[in-house]
């Protein structure tokens, strides 16, 4: 009964966060997933130690409740050593390396890698075309940039933009160096 309550309370504040209309600032935003956080990891507690919650459950004068729960959160098994991260290692932009034989550790991913497909898209461009060309919806350019990787010549490539993708956008016509650059990085991925 408590799990259940839990979880439909991790449920409503989740709920509650991703339909917020108003634009909250990052403090808010913080502090309601603050919140969720506890909820949730109270709720694991709860269902890797199920002996804790019969004992709340056959004394009657603890009272269920967060509170009761927060206070068990301290007991929680410590989590497992992280290793630490070196914030420079974020900025590189240095392309990928093969991994060190020697120590068997991974190259660093930046960003750019992690978005990276067929079409190399860096994140600056990537945040240009999805503002100025996809009118904000980065998940159109997503599905712009997986057709490309269907085609196999530039050639190609322009008839899609031309007969499929432009007719969707006629802002376009406004944003002529920017569908330039657009279309340049495009003859690039092809010429690679």
């Amino acid at each position: 009964m408590i799990l259940a309550a839990l979880q439909k309370e991790i449920k409503e504040l989740a709920q509650a966060i991703s339909s917020e209309e108003q634009p909250m600032d990052a403090a808010q935003l913080l502090a309601r997933i603050q919140v969720l956080y506890e909820k949730a990891a109270a709720l694991k507690y709860l269902q890797d130690h199920p002996e804790s919650l019969s004992a709340a459950q056959t004394h009657p004068d603890v009272t269920p409740g967060m509170d009761t729960i927060m206070h068990m959160l301290p007991q929680m098994d410590e989590p497992e050593e992280v290793a630490s991260l070196d914030p420079a290692d974020f900025w590189k932009s240095e392309p990928d390396q093969p991994a060190d034989q020697s120590t068997g550790t991974k190259p660093n991913k930046t960003v750019n890698d992690l978005l990276a497909g067929r079409f190399r898209l860096d994140l600056n461009d990537r945040l240009l075309y999805t503002k100025q060309l996809f009118e904000g919806r980065g998940e159109d350019l997503d599905q712009v940039l997986s057709q490309l990787t269907t085609l196999e010549s530039a050639q190609l490539a322009h008839e899609l933009i031309e007969h499929w993708v432009r007719p969707e956008y006629p802002h376009w016509t406004e944003k002529q160096e920017i569908v330039q650059r657009f279309l340049s990085w495009i003859d690039r991925q092809f010429d690679q």
